[in-house]
């Protein structure tokens, strides 16, 4: 439910959906959150399989694998341009710098050889040509060996195989032969496995014509693509779709609010002075209203009238209840349901999508902006109305209170008191002044900024524990493979968005580390810093350095966020025993910095998230440790099977499709010749 969700989010072209549709995701994730949190307390792990549920609803693993967010936090425009910028010239600095490097050497090279003085050192010249491999490019040369890795794979994965079923059949021979081979399955008991099979073939071919059916329908609405030669061809084409469906629903956007706010002016110099002498009108009728009632004038709220044609003001019998119907609701709104949501947009745009017109699909609706227009305008207005009927209530309460005093009776007091909104503490605006981009220069320079390659939460790859969900039957412990850690990685990346966060990836190399680090920035577009205490090495670890370091980052940080920041080799940083090697490094006060003065200069509203890495814990002091990253992540090391999928994507994307159909016309070419032979 949830990947059709956010499939409609991003397909959507209708602008004033965007709103309904974004409510529905929401109310969709927060009950995916609540009943993981459900099963954590339940199981007592983070971490939930769900092999038998999947076998259930006829579901695969691709099916709930949950790897996009919804839309994620923006930089403004102008800051994402200056980075950019920056980014290009920092990238042509260095393009000029190596270009003189390679000069220079160059120069030291082509200095004319005085063979006289050679031959009497005792050296000779030779005018022998470099080989050729020598003039093979270093990245072929890591090809071919990438290449004969894999046919070496391949040769032992078949000789094994080969072996095993030699070895299999022999013994099978021999209990044949020795009376010892199990009989054959009885009649009935071979008919039903045959039903069995027939059944679960019949599911699975409906699923894949229903299957068929959605992609060749979202392909005629130019949604999605179902025919390619490669999978990763289809893939990405499929994202250039969805780029250029963006694309033109921020072009819709752009239409519909200019639409809007012209509407909105054209409303303003026509009704304006109409529109006020009506409000002052319902105003006053609420004032008598209260009078008749209760005897009584009930204040303006602090918010403006627009309270009381919002029915946020309790009827005049109802006033002395008011706190309670108020906490009623507020705790009623607090557990909405996902039907709740889906409700509220049906009863919004029902009424529109019984339209038969593409105007209603995309771009917007006139008649929506029309009412939006009337909307802002009465609410421009209502600030000088309201200050108009607090001059008159003043009066009004004056002579109620002579009223009271004349009749001596006792003026009703109002007991009830709105409940005081709770203050959200502000994050400190950051500055984005020249000041702050040469720091980020300096940054990039430095290496502390990085600009790494945009990954996906499909990237990193790897089966799931099919096996965890019968472990844990029996109290076993179940460790998460690859998916399971996708699944909870995709939480972290919503959460980038939230505020401050700290955590800890503990895994072996080669465990996908960096992967799961690029793919978290590049889901919520993030800069990307990383700090590593082999880069502040001789003069780079006096305090001075390191203090102006760490400021400089979260100045950055803060002006740039969403921001994620990296601490490489984080146990290195909390040694228990330091190492002779690493003696000469002054940890203490890289720690101080990188770890305790870091944290302390960030603040919980700013989105900035803390991820360190580390390969040997068992080196670092693990209270310590666990004190400034309570959140840990344990990775898997990676298996046989990774690696082969790992290799086999390596070669779709790296070999042309035309070299793979040759290849495999030459493996059955040869196969054939053998079963001739």
């Amino acid at each position: 439910m949830y990947n059709q969700m956010i499939e409609c989010c991003q397909q959507n072209l209708q602008v004033q959906k965007t709103a309904w549709l974004d409510s529905i995701l929401n109310a969709v994730i927060l009950r995916i959150i609540e009943l993981k949190h459900h099963l954590e307390k339940l199981e007592g792990s983070r971490f939930q399989f769900l092999g038998y549920g999947l076998i259930e609803v006829h579901h695969t693993v691709y099916d709930i694998g949950m790897t996009k967010i919804p839309k994620r936090l923006t930089r403004p425009a102008h800051i994402q341009a200056k980075l950019e910028d920056i980014f290009a010239g920092v990238k042509e600095k260095r393009m000029m710098a190596q270009i003189e490097e390679e000069a220079a050497e160059t120069v030291d090279t082509e200095k004319p050889v005085e063979w006289w003085d050679a031959e009497t050192n005792g050296e000779t010249t030779s005018n022998k040509e470099p080989s050729k491999k020598d003039n093979i490019p270093e990245a072929l040369q890591m090809t071919r060996k990438y290449v004969a890795l894999i046919m070496a794979h391949e040769k032992t994965r078949q000789v094994i195989t080969w072996d095993k079923h030699r070895k299999l059949t022999r013994e099978m021979w021999e209990k044949d032969l020795m009376g010892e081979l199990k009989p054959k399955a009885r009649p009935e008991v071979r008919k039903r496995s045959a039903n069995l099979i027939h059944t679960v073939f019949r599911v699975y071919f409906k699923l894949k014509r229903e299957r068929i059916e959605r992609c060749k329908r979202d392909e005629l609405l130019g949604l999605n693509l179902c025919d390619a030669p490669i999978f990763g061809v289809q893939q990405e084409q499929a994202e250039v779709m969805l780029k250029n469906r963006s694309k033109l629903y921020e072009k819709h956007e752009k239409k519909h609010l200019e639409h809007r706010n012209k509407l909105k002016d054209e409303y303003m110099k026509n009704k304006k002075a109409v529109l006020c002498e009506e409000l002052r009108d319902q105003i006053i009728e609420w004032f008598i209203e209260w009078f008749e009632s209760v005897q009584f004038f009930y204040d303006l709220p602090k918010e403006g009238s627009v309270a009381i044609f919002r029915g946020e003001i309790p009827e005049p019998f109802d006033w002395l209840k008011e706190n309670t119907a108020l906490a009623l609701k507020k705790e009623a709104d607090k557990k909405k349901s996902p039907q709740d949501a889906i409700d509220y947009y049906h009863k919004s745009w029902d009424m529109f999508d019984i339209w038969e017109t593409m105007d209603v699909k995309e771009k917007h609706v006139d008649k929506i902006n029309l009412n939006d227009a009337i909307m802002q305008v009465q609410l421009e207005v209502l600030p000088e109305v309201d200050e108009e009927m607090r001059q008159e209530l003043r009066k009004l309460k004056q002579a109620l209170k002579n009223d009271y005093k004349t009749n001596e009776e006792e003026m009703p007091v109002n007991l009830t008191k709105r409940p005081k909104r709770k203050r959200v503490k502000k994050a400190p605006k950051s500055k984005f002044d020249d000041k702050v981009v040469d720091m980020i220069e300096k940054l990039i320079e430095q290496g502390f900024i990085l600009e790494y390659s945009k990954q996906k939460l499909e990237d990193f790859i790897g089966d799931p524990n099919f096996g965890g969900e019968d472990l844990r039957a029996q109290t076993l412990p179940a460790s998460p493979f690859h998916f399971e850690i996708r699944q909870y990685w995709w939480e972290r990346c919503r959460d980038v968005s939230c505020g401050f966060r700290r955590m800890l990836l503990v895994g072996p190399d080669c465990s996908g580390r960096t992967n799961l680090i690029y793919g978290l920035a590049s889901i919520n577009d993030a800069v990307l810093f990383e700090l590593d205490p082999h880069n502040v090495q001789g003069g780079s670890e006096s305090a001075s350095f390191l203090k102006r370091l760490v400021k400089m980052v979260v100045t950055c940080a803060r002006a740039l966020q969403p921001s994620v920041i990296r601490i490489k080799h984080v146990e290195k940083l909390f040694y228990s025993k330091i190492p002779p090697e690493e003696a000469d490094m002054n940890l203490k006060i890289i720690k101080t910095y990188f770890v305790t003065k870091l944290f302390k200069t960030i603040n919980k509203a700013d989105n900035i998230t803390v991820i360190a890495t580390c390969t040997e814990p068992w080196l670092a002091t693990a209270s310590a440790l666990l004190k400034q990253f309570p959140e840990v992540l344990l990775l898997p090391n990676s298996g046989y099977s990774l690696v082969v999928q790992v290799l086999k994507e390596w070669v779709y994307r790296s070999v042309s499709q035309e070299r793979v159909q040759c290849c495999l016309r030459e493996i059955c070419h040869q196969e054939a010749e053998e079963e001739e032979g």
